[in-house]
């Protein structure tokens, strides 16, 4: 029982933390590509996704990816995963949303001041698996379920890529080029 139990949990909450906190660099090279959005071929976005790694050592798949929407350099998504115990899909342990353009609804567990709390399109907010554990403290098979609204939000791609790295520990963040322009990109 034992060995299945490990198989099917997302990760153990020790090697999130790890990852979360330890500092991290990413991997080059970092390229953008154009990717269909929502699998439109007259509309798409700008990807950029790479590895990531420690000094300290990082025991699975560590990736930084970040998507700039069409027709704007102000609408993003950073986010840092990891693989499942799995191998075969992969955890988000935080996702930055810069002017989404949906709202966004917590589940009705965790912490107080985010347990069912509604955010409306537009407003920045953030992601941290440490808001989506079990009563256990062990991770759910989502870990990003839910967002905390994020007070004095960065206003571009330039400083949401600082506030991001900030937050996750990333070392060598300008390192990133610029996306470029946001029209329509073939």
């Amino acid at each position: 029982m034992t060995g299945y139990r490990r198989s099917t949990m997302v990760m153990p909450f020790d090697d999130a933390d790890h990852i979360f906190k330890c500092a991290k660099r990413l991997k080059k090279p970092l390229r953008w590509e154009s990717i269909p959005k929502n699998n439109s071929a007259s509309e798409h976005c700008r990807r950029l996704e790479c590895r990531v790694e420690s000094d300290g050592g990082i025991r699975r798949g560590v990736f930084f990816r970040i998507i700039v929407y069409p027709g704007s350099l102000t609408r993003l998504t950073f986010q840092l995963e990891t693989e499942q115990a799995n191998g075969r899909s992969r955890a988000t342990l935080y996702r930055f949303e810069l002017n989404p353009p949906r709202p966004h609804t917590n589940k009705l567990y965790g912490p107080n001041d985010v347990n069912g709390l509604f955010i409306d399109a537009g407003l920045p907010h953030e992601h941290v698996f440490y808001d989506s554990l079990n009563s256990d403290g062990s991770l759910r098979k989502r870990c990003d379920e839910q967002g905390r609204i994020v007070d004095n939000p960065p206003a571009d791609f330039a400083t949401a890529l600082v506030y991001v790295c900030r937050r996750i520990n990333m070392i060598n963040g300008s390192d990133v080029p610029s996306p470029g322009d946001q029209g329509l990109l073939l």
